[in-house]
């Protein structure tokens, strides 16, 4: 098979490192910006031990190489995916497979416009942990023991099945877009500890761990998004939503800060910040802005405006990571900008959304 990783973030190094090895992967390509900081053979470290080496075929910025490639991951940020899927719609075959890690924000919506015909696969969380050494040299990367993942209503069984061995990880399938898109992943938990760092001494002298840092505060914060996020779920029937207790196996505020704080490999995870003039201050473009806000937390609370659901906490985290984009998505009163919305987006969700909910 001809698999093609497009990106060049974190999560791709895992990805090009997990299939540079894998028996059914026979050509593997790199499709990034920074082709000429690639090398052909990756180093993978597990637990910061080197564990094997990846071998690439091809790397390029050329999208020509897709006309011919079985299967697309695609590992990109979901600020640049939705335009990135518009783009590659016209290098694609109908027959290729098409692979999205993480999917937040509707991008099942955007390959239903540019690539109807393509069968593909939602990954709502990412399946490795991992983290770049050395750009397109070394990463390393800890294995998610289970991925929950959505295929389109086109998938055969063959193609689950191929994708289950191309990730050669167990995983869930869900029956509901609606899990894959309302996460209470990144959307949530980034947002409430950005919340946190807000909270604390800010302007930071150092760069703190974002985990290191993580208090009840953070945590009863996110408990209660993830409160408002559950009851969204209900209205919209989806039986298969687990929330934050049940996802970290916790019974309280108190245990899932310890939990959160314990996490071997959330330790490495830094604040999303960046220094200046030896203070450390909000990073405006780090992904747990440009992304897991306008993507995550503003998507949920889209949804809750158009079933009349009051979403208090949801408000008071969106308002308070805003001012980062300088752009005003909740009011003071609690109300949804949908057009500023749409401008961060690049994509008018309302129609298919309306339709969908019926409304």
């Amino acid at each position: 098979m001809r698999v093609a990783v497009c990106g060049g973030g974190n999560l791709a190094h895992a990805f090009v490192g997990e299939l540079g090895r894998h028996p059914l992967v026979k050509s593997l390509l790199v499709i990034s910006r920074r082709p000429n900081e690639w090398q052909e053979e990756l180093e993978v470290f597990y637990n910061h031990k080197f564990n094997h080496i990846s071998k690439i075929t091809q790397i390029t910025s050329s999208f020509e190489v897709l006309r011919d490639v079985d299967v697309v991951i695609l590992s990109l940020p979901a600020q640049v995916k939705i335009q990135y899927i518009k783009i590659i719609s016209k290098y694609i075959s109908p027959k290729t497979i098409l692979i999205s890690a993480p999917s937040i924000g509707g991008i099942n919506f955007a390959f239903e416009k540019y690539l109807s015909n393509n069968q593909y696969a939602c990954l709502q969380r990412v399946p490795y942990i991992c983290r770049t050494i050395k750009y397109g040299q070394s990463v390393n990367t800890e294995i998610k023991k289970e991925v929950e993942i959505y295929f389109s209503k086109n998938s055969s069984i063959q193609t689950k099945d191929l994708i289950k061995s191309i990730l050669n990880i167990p995983f869930k399938e869900l029956n509901s877009y609606w899990t894959l898109m309302l996460s209470n992943s990144n959307p949530i938990l980034h947002i409430a500890g950005m919340c946190e760092i807000l909270r604390q001494n800010y302007p930071f002298d150092y760069l703190p761990g974002l985990y290191a840092i993580w208090t009840d505060f953070a945590s009863e914060l996110a408990l209660d998004m993830d409160s408002e996020l559950a009851f969204i779920m209900s209205k919209l029937n989806v039986i298969e939503y687990r929330n934050l207790y049940e996802h970290y196996q916790v019974r309280n505020t108190r245990e899932l800060t310890s939990k959160l704080k314990n996490i071997e490999s959330f330790k490495d995870v830094l604040s999303p910040l960046k220094e200046n003039q030896g203070k450390f201050y909000i990073d405006e473009n780090s992904r747990y802005v440009v992304e897991d806000l306008p993507y995550g937390t503003c998507f949920i609370k889209y949804i809750a405006e158009l079933l009349g659901i009051h979403t208090p906490h949801i408000d008071f985290a969106i308002r308070k990571i805003q001012p980062f984009m300088n752009m005003e998505f909740v009011t003071n009163e609690g109300k949804f900008n949908y057009e500023n919305w749409k401008n961060v987006t690049n994509f008018d969700f309302d129609k298919v959304i309306r339709n969908e909910l019926g409304i």
